[in-house]
C-alpha cells in the first residue's frame, strides 16, 4: 500500500492520495445527472459505485495519515499541492447529495456534510494562510493551476449539499438558509481571486503543453457548480419568509456563473486540441482526466436545474445533451483506467519473472 499512495510514477497518475476523490467527485455527478434524466439504473449503479470507492479511498487516506501525517501536512502548505485536499471535501458533499437524492438514508449525508465543513474551514484558512506568509513568491507563481479552483469548487459543494439537506427539515432552517448564501456569495468572490490569478499566469508568462493539464476545465467547473447552487438558493429563498427579497438577486448572480461556465468550454476544446493534436501530446490516462468529466456533468446538473428556476424547456434539452456527453467521457475515462492497472500489473508481473 505505501507504494501505492507515494509512488508518483504509477501510470494512473496518483500524486496524491486525496485526488482519487476526483473520482468519486466525477461519478457522483453524473449519477445524479442520470438520475434527473430518468436513466436510473445508471444512476444507481454509479451510486453503489461511489460508496465503494469513497469508502476504499476514505481507508487509505486515513491510513496515510495516520502514518505520514507530516508529509500531508507540507503538502498541504505546499501550492501545487494543497489545493488537492478539496477534492475530498468536494467528492464527500457530492456523496451526501447522493445520499439525499437517491437513498432514504438521511444520516450518512448529514455526517459528510459536517465532516465536509470542518475539513473546508481547516484546509482553506491553511492554505491560504501558507501562501500570504510563504517567503518565496516565485514557487506560488510557476505553480498556478487549474487545481487551485477546487477551493471554489469545494466552498460550493459544501453549500449544496447544505441546501439539499435544508430542503428535508420541517423546523425554521432561516439561520441555516442565510449562512449557504454566505459562503455561496463567498465561493463566487473566491473564484473571482482566483481565476484572475490564472488568467494573469495565462496571459503573461509563457503556457506550455505541460501547463495545460485537464485541471484547467475546473475553470469551467467551478462556475458550474455556483450554477446549480445558486438554482437550489433560489427555490428556497422563494420560500422563506425573511430572505425572499433576495430571490432577483441571486437570480442574477446565477446566470452570470452559467454564462461564464458556458464561454469556457469553446476555449477548454479549443486548448486541448492546441495540446493533443497540434503538440502531438498523447491521451495516456491521468487520473487528472477525472478533473474533466466532472465539470461536464455538473454543467449538465445545473443546466437542467437553470430550466426549471426560469421555465425555459429548451435547457432541458442540452441539459440531456450534455448529460449523455458526460456519461459518454466517463465511460471512457473508466476504461482508459481499467486498460493503465492491467497494463501496469501485467508490466510488474513480467518484471518479476
Amino acid at each position: 500500500m505505501q507504494d501505492m499512495i507515494e509512488s508518483e510514477k504509477h501510470p494512473t497518475g496518483r500524486l496524491t492520495v486525496v485526488r482519487w476523490f476526483s473520482f468519486v467527485m466525477a461519478t457522483g455527478i453524473v449519477s445524479i445527472a442520470s438520475s434527473k434524466i430518468e436513466y436510473g439504473n445508471v444512476a444507481v449503479f454509479l451510486f453503489a459505485l461511489n460508496q465503494v470507492v469513497y469508502l476504499c479511498c476514505f481507508i487509505m487516506f486515513l491510513w496515510y495519515a495516520g502514518r505520514e501525517w507530516r508529509r500531508i501536512f507540507l503538502e498541504l502548505i505546499n501550492p501545487a499541492r494543497g489545493f488537492d485536499y478539496y477534492s475530498l471535501v468536494a467528492g464527500s458533499c457530492v456523496l451526501g447529495n447522493q445520499f439525499v437524492l437517491m437513498s432514504p438514508l438521511r444520516i450518512p449525508a448529514v455526517v459528510l456534510w459536517w465532516l465536509s465543513l470542518l475539513l473546508w474551514l481547516l484546509f482553506t484558512y491553511s492554505i491560504f494562510t501558507s501562501l500570504i506568509v510563504r517567503r518565496s513568491k516565485q514557487e506560488i507563481a510557476v505553480n498556478i493551476s487549474g487545481s487551485w479552483l477546487l477551493s471554489v469548487v469545494a466552498t460550493q459543494a459544501v453549500a449544496l449539499l447544505g441546501i439539499t439537506l435544508s430542503q428535508t427539515e420541517t423546523g425554521n432552517s432561516q439561520p441555516l438558509l442565510l449562512f449557504l448564501l454566505c459562503v455561496w456569495l463567498f465561493g463566487i468572490t473566491l473564484y473571482l481571486g482566483v481565476i484572475s490569478t490564472i488568467s494573469y499566469r495565462f496571459l503573461f508568462f509563457p503556457v506550455t503543453t505541460n501547463d495545460m493539464t485537464p485541471p484547467y476545465w475546473i475553470n469551467m467547473g467551478a462556475m458550474a457548480i455556483s450554477t446549480l447552487t445558486g438554482g437550489k438558493l433560489i427555490s428556497e429563498l422563494k420560500q422563506s419568509s425573511s430572505l425572499s427579497d433576495m430571490v432577483q438577486f441571486v437570480k442574477g448572480g446565477t446566470l452570470v456563473c452559467r454564462t461564464i461556465a458556458t464561454w469556457w468550454i469553446p476555449l477548454l476544446i479549443i486548448l486541448g486540441c492546441w495540446r493533443h493534436l497540434i503538440h502531438k501530446v498523447s491521451f495516456n490516462y491521468d487520473v487528472r482526466f477525472w478533473s474533466i468529466v466532472f465539470p461536464l456533468g455538473m454543467y449538465a446538473t445545473a443546466t437542467l436545474q437553470l430550466s426549471t428556476v426560469f421555465d425555459l424547456p429548451l435547457l432541458g434539452h442540452i441539459a440531456f445533451g450534455f448529460t449523455i456527453i458526460a456519461l459518454m467521457t466517463w465511460l471512457i475515462t473508466i476504461l482508459a483506467m481499467l486498460k493503465s492497472l492491467l497494463e501496469y500489473t501485467r508490466d510488474s508481473n513480467s518484471g518479476q519473472v
